[in-house]
């Protein structure tokens, strides 16, 4: 069946990040998180994929190609996000029949994807959360009742992004618009519900990436499909005869991984990455192209943008780093009450604390990050910051 990913929104949630590489361009266990979306898409049985990106194409097409595992590829332009519903206004003329619209940056379960593509019309649901900010489904897994009033306390599911519409549908693509002025698939997908037998399929297992505690969650799972399918390691750069591997790693070619480190995977290496005496990568741990971690660095469950230094003896966990980002020597990552009092001076570079914080740090593209810097959960770096030598940065008060 064609399939629609739309891959041209731009992920304001996930800024600093996708101000520098499109959010569904980042990567998760070792490869672009709209790479994943394809090949899910593929295997539960798409036949055609149409995908819509910004103006800017070439990375996605850099990273798709002309085909994803033997399905072609078609890149439909998008001039500027106005709304799931009008990217299918540039997607249509490549359309012939029933399709599958996927949203590029979320990952859904092997059984809700083969729902999908196995019944039509129907459309991916969720549990809700409470407030509702999305569209209602009211149903009881029968035929769907789709509301727009956030505030009816009726139903159950809302929608999750996902849905395959008959062929129809193509041409409903000018609904009322949103509060933002958008046009949304959910208001196609009411439209369909109007005419046709529309049936929910759960997909509560998904990872809708939205956050930088999301895109962690989605490189996880990414790294345990990786693993599941390459156990052993695949060794293409140089590894120190007194370096250890463990588990699934991959060390690509121009990539070192130097005396006395270790690297325990799931966890990759990539191409011109150094990793220095001593350093320790954890599990799901991706060291992007030409990163360095500094000696006796410790990382767990982190994602390295391409070019980016981790300076020696620092400690990063649930975090994530932006392109060319230089994070200082003695870095860490930790609790307010593991900090001693005399590291309690504030950051005035204008860090962006989260509320609830459930990641580590995120540090923007070529910020700077002097020595002995100490984190709090939860802190987004500004793309070219500079934080000064010994400077603690907070995250928010409201935990």
């Amino acid at each position: 069946m064609q399939t629609v990913l739309l891959a041209a929104g731009d992920g304001e949630r996930l800024e600093p990040l996708s101000a520098s590489v499109p959010k569904p361009l980042l990567p998760v266990g070792g490869d672009p998180l709209l790479v994943h979306v394809a090949r899910r898409a593929v295997a539960a049985g798409a036949t055609d994929l149409v995908v819509v990106v910004p103006p800017y194409y070439q990375p996605f097409a850099k990273a798709l190609g002309d085909a994803v595992d033997g399905v072609p590829v078609t890149y439909a332009f998008q001039p500027r996000p106005m709304g799931t519903a009008n990217a299918l206004v540039v997607a249509r003329n490549h359309l012939d029949g029933d399709f599958v619209v996927l949203p590029g940056d979320a990952l859904y379960d092997d059984a809700a994807l083969g729902s999908l593509y196995a019944n039509v019309p129907t459309v991916g649901v969720r549990a809700r959360d409470e407030p509702a900010t999305d569209p209602v489904v009211v149903g009881d897994g029968g035929p769907l009742d789709v509301e727009r009033l956030a505030d009816d306390e009726s139903g159950a599911y809302v929608d999750a992004g996902a849905a395959s519409l008959p062929a129809e549908a193509k041409h409903w693509t000018r609904p009322p618009t949103n509060d933002s002025g958008e046009r949304d698939l959910a208001a196609v997908v009411e439209r369909t519900a109007a005419g046709h037998d529309l049936r929910p399929v759960v997909v509560d297992d998904h990872v809708d990436v939205d956050s930088p505690a999301d895109l962690l969650a989605a490189n996880r799972r990414a790294f345990d499909e990786w693993a599941e399918r390459s156990p052993g390691q695949t060794v293409d750069g140089s590894v120190d005869e007194m370096a250890r591997l463990h588990g699934p790693v991959r060390v690509e070619p121009g990539a070192s991984v130097a005396y006395g480190a270790v690297v325990e995977g799931p966890a990759i290496v990539a191409a011109g990455a150094r990793i220095e005496a001593d350093a320790y990568v954890r599990p799901y741990s991706y060291v992007g192209p030409k990163v360095v971690v500094g000696h006796g660095t410790e990382l767990s469950s982190c994602i390295l943008l391409s070019g980016a230094t981790v300076g020696s003896m620092s400690t990063l966990v649930d975090s994530v780093v932006g392109p060319n980002a230089d994070v200082g020597a003695r870095t860490h990552v930790v609790r307010p009450t593991q900090l001693p009092d005399a590291l309690d001076a504030e950051a005035d570079v204008g860090p962006r604390p989260t509320p609830n914080p459930d990641f580590g740090v995120v540090v923007g593209e070529s910020a700077t990050l002097g020595d002995d810097v100490h984190v709090d959960p939860g802190v987004v770096v500004p793309r070219y910051a500079t934080v000064d030598t010994g400077t603690r940065l907070r995250a928010a008060d409201t935990r």
